[in-house]
């Protein structure tokens, strides 16, 4: 049975050519629906309908409006099912979809690595290659000669962008985590993509193909104190989120296979009841569960680094067609956006989380930049450290017609 008036669920409509036909990708962003539909871009009239207002009926008539001719209801209706197999729809199928997944990920022991073979090489000796070839390859920093020796940060920012794009930002961030004298945790704050409580914590290790990164289960249950539902009743954001997995892989490879480190798994989405951006509405209110985050990592990081390093995974500008932007790729535009992300960088680098926060909302809204609730929390917790840029990088998709950018920052004790 198809919805009677189907709503299509937020997914990223892509424009794109294959094959020399114009066509559209739907793909879900949480990765919820696993895979993705390819639809001639005049399906677009059609999706636009499926607002959860319209019958099969509503839809033929406001079709034949537009185009003059009618579409059959049986058509439509295969259609309607197809996107709801493919757990498109908001729909029955969907929630019951979600729901058990919730219980199969509360009952499992542990996170399994959702992005292995995928975002990177299963086998692990593969991956491990992989990784090493990210320092010592295609202009990487090498690797260092000793490791562990050097003054200890108190925390770094690093991309989440897939590690074959983003692999030299990754190892030029990671090389500094290497030299640097260990701490026993470390916070990993990441991007929620999917998530729509602000803050999601999870006390499950992450599986990955290297072995397994234990969670500080003690400082996730001290974290939640007294906001238990308010950050458990997303858990499921962790379930397909790369945000956080791949820093715990990059932490295995830097930290040269140490188990005795740990991290707390924590998601940051909307900093303020505003839904437009995430940084919220200009003068918006922080919500509650972002202040006790920042005030709970604040007092850890007053530890000291060799205990406690707090990394926000944070990408920055999201520009083009594929995020909504008829906006051409060009030598300018580039030049722009890296001149408006140095500038939001340059609050970061000062640590003035005030300054950040008000900057992005004032200037940075039609860059769309997914990191700065992480790493707002991140600089709130270490508030008037100064840090440094380490490395700063663009990676376009010519074919997609869009751009991501993404940095690298490191606070030394």
């Amino acid at each position: 049975m198809i919805p009677e008036k189907p709503r299509l669920r937020a997914l990223e409509v892509i424009p794109c050519e294959m094959e020399g036909e114009q066509v559209i990708v739907l793909r879900d962003p949480t990765n919820m629906a696993p895979g993705q539909a390819v639809l001639h871009s005049a399906m677009l009239h059609i999706l636009i309908l499926m607002n959860g207002e319209n019958t099969v009926r509503d839809m033929q008539v406001a079709l034949t409006r537009q185009f003059g001719e009618l579409v059959p209801s049986d058509k439509l209706a295969e259609m309607i099912g197809q996107l709801d197999e493919a757990l498109f729809l908001e729909s029955e199928r969907f929630d019951e979809y979600v729901a058990n997944l919730k219980k199969l990920y509360r009952e499992s022991p542990s996170r399994e690595a959702a992005h292995a073979g995928t975002g990177y090489p299963e086998e692990e000796a593969e991956l491990r290659e992989f990784l090493d070839s990210l320092f010592t390859e295609n202009g990487g920093p090498g690797l260092p000669e000793s490791r562990g020796t050097g003054r200890p940060l108190r925390g770094f920012i690093a991309p989440h962008i897939d590690l074959g794009r983003g692999g030299l930002c990754y190892a030029r961030t990671y090389r500094r985590v290497m030299e640097a004298a260990p701490a026993e945790t470390y916070v990993i704050l990441g991007t929620s993509h999917s998530g729509s409580a602000p803050v999601s914590l999870t006390a499950k290790d992450f599986e990955t193909p290297i072995g397994k990164v234990r969670a500080d289960a003690g400082r996730v249950e001290a974290l939640a104190r007294g906001m238990e539902d308010a950050y458990f009743e997303d858990e499921l954001a962790h379930l397909n989120e790369h945000t956080i997995e791949f820093q715990a892989l990059m932490l295995q490879h830097a930290l040269g296979g140490r188990a005795d480190f740990s991290i707390v798994p924590v998601l940051c989405s909307r900093l303020t009841d505003a839904e437009t951006n995430p940084a919220g509405e200009r003068g918006g209110e922080i919500r509650r569960e972002i202040r006790n985050l920042c005030d709970t990592l604040a007092s850890w990081a007053g530890e000291g680094p060799e205990k406690v390093c707090i990394i926000a995974s944070a990408d920055l500008s999201h520009v083009g067609a594929r995020f909504g932007q008829q906006i051409p790729i060009s030598p300018l535009l580039l030049k722009q956006v890296e001149n408006a992300d140095r500038t939001l960088l340059g609050f970061a680098g000062k640590g003035d989380p005030d300054g950040f926060l008000e900057h992005a909302r004032q200037e940075c809204e039609d860059l769309n930049v997914c990191g700065i609730p992480p790493i707002y929390v991140l600089l709130n917790a270490l508030r008037g450290r100064e840090a440094e840029l380490v490395s700063y990088q663009q990676s376009v998709e010519e074919e997609m017609g869009s751009m991501v950018t993404f940095a690298g920052m490191a606070f030394h004790a």
